[in-house]
């Protein structure tokens, strides 16, 4: 490799290189190569080290990729897919990591790894998986949950779903940006947390931490409640996502180690990026809005009574009619009612329990101060063409929106309802291809939960609202964490200002 020197703003090469070329110009050269070759440049020179960290750290970057089962099978040699050795997994992820950084010229910062152990007994274990923290950079880190099946958009092949799908893992480049990844032991509840969000102070400080995931085991599903009334305490601009997991330990890498973890795993990124849940639950609307009028006794578990409402169209009526005449001619199956004061904050979803002896309803569920006379309430159904259509509308908003401040997506995380899926649309891969079709096929890993964690699912929330439910543990959804970072467009200011100011970490 010639050795170059800056020099009135050009850069003169040895005889043996490429002539004189502008910085510029070299620096377009080095994004073509992949970030392990970026890596062997740095080493050659300070002007080739400041360029090639330059584009390691400041590209974004998210790539996904899938292994099914056959895959690991065949790298195993064995017969039987319940047979798989932890081997064939730290082999095959070996050579995902490969693939993805001969694919890209980012330095890989954070990964999320989804592993289905339902289908086979291969465990991770940390004595013979260390290989994978070693092939990538010390300031990596991740986090790994087992699951009963994975939903994912792989960068290389496209949508994917279902039982059939070994892992799915996603490496990112999250530039300008803090990460640090934790355990939480139900134990040790809130001496547990305040430890872990005290040691991890966000370095650019700024707002803190703009999300925390979360993917817990179902040994601490009693304790769940309370951690989220924690992190809305802590953190209270955070957003948090994640589930339930089906299988008893995740893995955590950080400090280039890989660790098997349960109960809790978590990862908080806060920086220069911009993070947005989209909930989606099924629901469609089979009524039109009304206004409550009476109102029966609230128990303390929830449930109480609404008698009659307020039609624009029929005045007075009683709710229970409403309630029958939705259900028939709607074929519905399932039948929420929603309540709100504000059709901008979206409805409330209550489950109607059936009838009562003066033809209203009996419900459970509902904020307290939503269950007043005034509110507005309106019926609603599970329906699979609604859901889809949501969530296309919702990924779109989101990507209006980032667009709005300058962003661009990079990549995605999806907690979706093990009910959801192939169970809901009778056909695979339907949003995972959404995904896909609205972001422009970026890279997604996914998993069906059992309880996803996220903003409150609020029926009818128009699309382009900044407005969020409060964070609860919910079921029948589907929570997209989307990504979005600002496009990296160098220029020469930028160049030469990381030069001349010798500037050697990003």
């Amino acid at each position: 490799m010639a050795s170059f020197a800056a020099n009135n703003n050009q850069v003169a090469a040895s005889p043996h290189g490429i002539g004189i070329l502008h910085e510029d110009l070299v620096f377009d050269v080095l994004l073509y190569l992949d970030s392990v070759s970026l890596a062997k440049v740095s080493r050659t020179s300070y002007f080739f080290h400041v360029l090639s960290r330059l584009i390691l750290r400041k590209t974004p970057t998210w790539k996904t990729i899938t292994t099914t089962f056959p895959e690991m099978k065949e790298k195993s040699g064995v017969t039987n897919i319940t047979n798989i050795p932890n081997e064939a997994f730290v082999r095959c992820q070996l050579d995902n990591i490969k693939r993805v950084q001969a694919s890209t010229s980012a330095s890989l910062n954070t990964g999320f790894f989804f592993l289905n152990e339902q289908k086979s007994n291969y465990k991770i274990k940390e004595e013979t998986s260390q290989a994978l923290p070693a092939l990538l950079p010390k300031d990596f880190v991740a986090i790994g949950a087992p699951c009963q099946s994975i939903a994912s958009v792989d960068t290389f092949a496209g949508p994917k779903e279902g039982p059939q799908l070994a892992s799915s893992v996603s490496l990112a480049n999250i530039p300008e940006c803090d990460r640090d990844v934790f355990n939480i032991v139900p134990g040790e509840l809130e001496e547990s947390m305040e430890d872990a969000f005290t040691r991890m102070t966000p370095k650019r400080g700024g707002e803190g931490w703009s999300v925390i995931m979360l993917f817990c085991t179902f040994s601490c599903q009693a304790y769940v409640e309370d951690y989220l009334g924690f992190l809305k305490k802590k953190h209270p601009k955070a957003e948090v996502i994640g589930g339930f997991v089906s299988g008893r330990d995740g893995i955590i890498i950080k400090d280039g180690e890989l660790k098997r973890c349960g109960h809790i795993l978590g990862m908080a990124i806060g920086g220069n990026v911009v993070y947005s849940s989209q909930v989606s639950r099924a629901c469609k609307k089979i009524s039109e809005v009304m206004t409550i009028q009476t109102l029966g006794n609230y128990n303390d578990e929830h449930e109480g009574e609404i008698g009659k409402l307020m039609s624009p169209t029929d005045g007075i009526v009683a709710s229970g009619g409403v309630a029958s005449r939705a259900v028939e001619e709607h074929d519905a199956r399932m039948l929420y009612c929603g309540i709100t004061k504000s059709e901008d904050e979206g409805f409330q979803l209550m489950d109607v329990r059936g009838l009562t002896r003066e033809n209203g309803i009996a419900v459970a569920g509902g904020s307290k101060d939503l269950r007043v006379l005034g509110s507005k309430v309106c019926f609603f159904t599970l329906d699979p063409k609604s859901s889809s259509d949501d969530i296309r509308s919702r990924l779109a908003a989101a990507k209006r929106a980032a667009s709005g401040r300058s962003k661009t997506v990079l990549g995605a995380v999806l907690v979706s309802c093990g009910a959801r899926g192939e169970n809901l649309y009778h056909e695979p891969n339907v949003e995972p291809t959404v995904f896909s079709e609205e972001l422009g096929g970026v890279g997604m890993s996914g998993f069906f939960a059992g309880g996803e964690i996220g903003p409150e699912a609020l029926a009818a929330l128009p699309y382009d609202t900044d407005f969020r439910g409060e964070t609860k543990l919910q079921g029948f959804t589907s929570v997209f964490g989307v990504f979005f970072v600002p496009e990296f467009v160098p220029t020469g200011k930028i160049i030469s200002e990381a030069l001349q100011g010798r500037k050697i970490l990003f």
